[in-house]
């Protein structure tokens, strides 16, 4: 018990302090309206899309978390050059450890401006409600604290992140910017909230002409303070139905991540992240599990006529 209140200590202060205070996925690639409010409404179908992360399997409290969305385009049936059409979208997403919990839900509004006959510059906005939460309950000290076990907290505040995204029929790269509004959290000391940087970017490569292609992704989350992060992917897709691929995140872990995709409407995708750091020892590895459901059905088996990302 010693040792699970010193993880979540480290964890509150890496948490609530200067350092990163927003979640990762490992399936990003395959989520990007989660992360970047410009993606709202970019396809023609109405899409839902779910995700949940269990972190460090077999340690009690450890992190665990995910989201869901749903985002629909208005106006514009096709991408046409010249015509701008919109997207809103929902996001709602939920991380805790502990006796902490995170949870966020924010509207999105999207425009999308092609300005070229295959590049479109999309830019997009979150807005919301940030909750934060202390249930003393959940908490154990390492010598018995009336203090701790009876002091909670519920903090609320106002959210905005902003995100462009530019995409063609080989490429995208994307700039996210989150907690735009600074806030200060009701606890501890300079405990608050601060402005991040996520940028990333990709390509598909066709390898072959039975329907193979490469996609290489790179990630960077830029915090205030503190090391940047950064994962970079490498996948390979068939057709748009079967995408199996590794990654690795920087002085983290190593990914290994699927998706597939069944019955025209929908795709589940699996994740498992692999520990390489110095805790690698002391704690188990961590699983992600995702379903998306689309309103439109596939037509085509040919991964060209589907957004890079997807």
């Amino acid at each position: 018990m010693r040792q699970l209140t010193i993880l979540f200590l480290f964890l509150s202060c890496g948490y609530i302090g200067l350092s990163q205070q927003l979640p990762q996925y490992s399936q990003q690639p395959f989520h990007q309206f989660s992360l970047n409010p410009a993606l709202a409404g970019f396809n023609t179908c109405t899409e839902f899309r779910t995700l949940y992360r269990q972190q460090w399997i077999g340690i009690p409290q450890a992190p665990s978390g995910g989201f869901f969305t749903l985002s629909a385009r208005i106006g514009g049936k096709n991408r046409q050059y010249m015509g701008a059409y919109h997207g809103l979208g929902v996001r709602f997403e939920r991380d805790a450890f502990g006796p902490f919990a995170h949870n966020r839900i924010h509207l999105a509004y999207a425009l999308h401006m092609p300005i070229k006959k295959d590049i479109t510059l999309s830019l997009g906005a979150f807005a919301g409600i940030d909750n934060m939460t202390y249930d003393a309950s959940k908490a154990t000290s390492i010598d018995p604290d009336p203090a701790i076990q009876t002091s909670s907290f519920s903090f609320l505040g106002p959210d905005v992140t902003f995100g462009a995204w530019l995409t063609g029929e080989t490429f995208f790269a994307g700039l996210t910017m989150q907690n735009l509004i600074p806030l200060d959290y009701a606890i501890g000391f300079e405990a608050s909230k601060r402005f991040h940087f996520v940028m990333n970017g990709g390509m598909r490569i066709k390898m072959n002409n039975q329907g193979l292609s490469l996609l290489p992704v790179v990630l960077f989350r830029i915090p205030p303070k503190g090391p940047i992060g950064m994962d970079i992917h490498a996948m390979l897709d068939y057709k748009n139905i079967v995408t199996v691929g590794v990654g690795y995140r920087r002085q983290e872990s190593v990914l290994f991540l699927a998706r597939f995709k069944f019955l025209g409407y929908f795709s589940v995708g699996y994740s498992f992240d692999l520990i390489t750091n110095k805790l690698r020892g002391n704690m188990g590895h961590t699983h992600e599990l995702s379903l998306g459901i689309s309103t439109c059905k596939q037509k085509s088996k040919e991964a060209s006529v589907c957004p890079v990302f997807e």
